[in-house]
């Protein structure tokens, strides 16, 4: 296990590669689900992190916020906007955080490895956007040249992306706005339990296609 300090001074860092990600149409209750099930125990407690922006004069500016891990719906729906992005803070590689007002927080969180969760982003007139996961694996420092790779959090996504992925179990059919449809069969997929909320009336981006196992 390998703990590094936190990266505050994030405009002396820059991403290397493009970083991991996954795509996926699930339901709230199924992610709350997989956050409780699937992140691995030995790095344990968790929590999710993230910031809001606020408006200070003529700027908006972040304001830290810190939830439970099981608290995913609490965190979602408290305010009058619905939260979306978060990220997956494990308190033992990451024991000590600072989450003040004002500085630059999700590069901070995004820099310093932690895995990032997009959940429950509504688009204008087109339904809930796909949710994901991804995390930065490498980062360097400018200055001194110091490359980080974040090995720890980068096996607490890769154990989250092979339990997640074996839910996902439909393909989805994208609308394009010339009015031309296309089937994905490989970076947008659905989980059962979301196909039966579109079903009753839960709209998506994307709707559900064929059963693929």
């Amino acid at each position: 296990m390998n703990l590094q300090d936190v990266i505050y001074d994030v405009d002396n860092w820059f991403r290397i590669g493009r970083g991991r990600e996954l795509q996926f149409f699930a339901t709230d209750d199924e992610v709350q689900s997989w956050l409780l099930n699937f992140l691995p125990e030995e790095y344990a407690p968790y929590s999710l992190v993230g910031a809001d922006l606020i408006k200070k004069g003529k700027i908006y500016i972040e304001q830290g916020f810190e939830f439970d891990i099981s608290e995913l719906e609490k965190a979602m729906y408290e305010k009058d906007e619905t939260r979306w992005h978060y990220w997956i803070r494990s308190k033992v590689l990451t024991p000590e955080l600072r989450l003040i007002t004002g500085e630059r927080i999700t590069w901070t969180l995004s820099y310093s490895g932690l895995v990032s969760l997009q959940h429950g982003r509504e688009l204008q007139n087109m339904g809930r956007d796909a949710s994901s996961i991804g995390i930065v694996e490498r980062v360097k420092n400018e200055k001194t040249g110091e490359i980080r790779h974040h090995k720890d959090y980068l096996r607490i996504f890769n154990s989250l992306k092979r339990k997640v992925k074996r839910t996902l179990c439909y393909s989805t059919i994208h609308k394009f706005k010339n009015g031309t449809v296309a089937e994905d069969t490989r970076l947008q997929l659905m989980t059962e339990k979301a196909v039966r909320a579109y079903e009753d009336g839960l709209l998506f981006k994307n709707a559900p296609g064929r059963r693929l196992k």
